[in-house]
């Protein structure tokens, strides 16, 4: 017996993604240097003719390790049912200017509230704002979740159905 559309319709699952950030900002952005500043000693070794390139590989092999072992919080950002979508839009609609720009939102409401709606573990739309605001979270972090569940949320999957 073959499954009905609604059947397999029923079945699917709104994608998902984890988006880490680094736990401790300062600690990791110098475990990045570090990595940055031993692959920079590698490749100036290689064209000085150094013959033994291994302990600068070593010490590039050792920044990454200790650049990997950084604790991070992981998020999960996932993709909200069409009809809860429209309903945060049509709640945090853009300003005039924004929409002489052609933003179909208010960013600064709607990213706090679709980051309630649309991000794990959760925190309300107040604590989103305060945290962007206080600035425990970058700006670039911020736009990284935001942006991550945009691209969930509007995202048009390529579907190869194959030739003929």
């Amino acid at each position: 017996m073959t499954e009905s559309l609604w059947d397999v319709l029923q079945g699917r699952t709104l994608p998902t993604q984890d988006v880490p950030i680094p736990r401790d900002p300062a600690a990791h952005a110098a475990a990045e240097q570090a990595v940055e500043a031993a692959t920079r000693e590698l490749q100036l070794a290689h064209q000085r003719g150094v013959q033994d390139l291994a302990p600068y590989a070593a010490a590039v092999e050792t920044a990454q390790q200790h650049l990997d072992g950084q604790p991070a919080i992981v998020f999960t950002a996932r993709c909200i049912p069409p009809g809860e979508w429209e309903e945060l839009a049509a709640a945090h609609p853009p300003t005039s200017e924004q929409r002489k720009q052609g933003w179909q939102w208010n960013v600064a409401t709607f990213r706090p509230a679709l980051l309630e709606a649309a991000v794990e573990p959760t925190l309300s739309e107040h604590q989103w704002h305060a945290v962007a605001e206080t600035g425990k979270v970058g700006l670039g972090e911020l736009d990284l979740l935001f942006a991550t569940v945009v691209n969930l949320n509007q995202r048009q999957p390529q579907v190869s159905t194959g030739k003929g």
